[in-house]
């Protein structure tokens, strides 16, 4: 086993919720499109969806942490995610209702996506971006 991913196992899985933006992120970028024979080149502008920066409320007590990942597509009724996480490293992400989640996380959860603020509430800086303890 690597020895740079061993500490990982030391964390437990922990699962908590966020509220996702009304839109999911996305970026135009530009990339060369091939014809299938081989013969037609050309470039366009497609969207690709980005990280999503968001709080993980773990607990109804308030404990959570900011956390960016990737949740594809989802639609106005399914703005909510159950995160599944050790420490920084998202492992798994649901897509669910507001109805789905459990009625002492709702609260903590809401019902509009905050981003994140850096003057609000600074980020431990990573020195390795792998890193999940901090």
């Amino acid at each position: 086993m690597n020895g740079l991913i061993a500490p990982i196992h030391f964390l437990r899985v922990q699962y908590g919720y966020a509220v996702l933006p009304n839109q999911v992120p996305e970026k135009r970028e530009k990339t060369t499109i091939i014809d299938k024979d081989g013969k037609n080149k050309h470039v366009a502008a497609v969207k690709t969806p980005q990280q999503v920066d968001a709080f993980v409320a773990d607990d109804p007590f308030g404990s959570g942490s900011w956390l960016k990942f990737y949740t594809g597509q989802y639609s106005s009724k399914q703005r909510w995610a159950l995160v599944a996480h050790k420490g920084s490293y998202v492992s798994n992400i649901r897509l669910v209702s507001r109805a789905q989640i459990p009625l002492m996380m709702r609260e903590q959860t809401g019902n509009h996506y905050v981003a994140y603020d850096a003057h609000a509430e600074r980020r431990i800086t990573k020195r390795f971006m792998w890193w999940p303890f901090n």
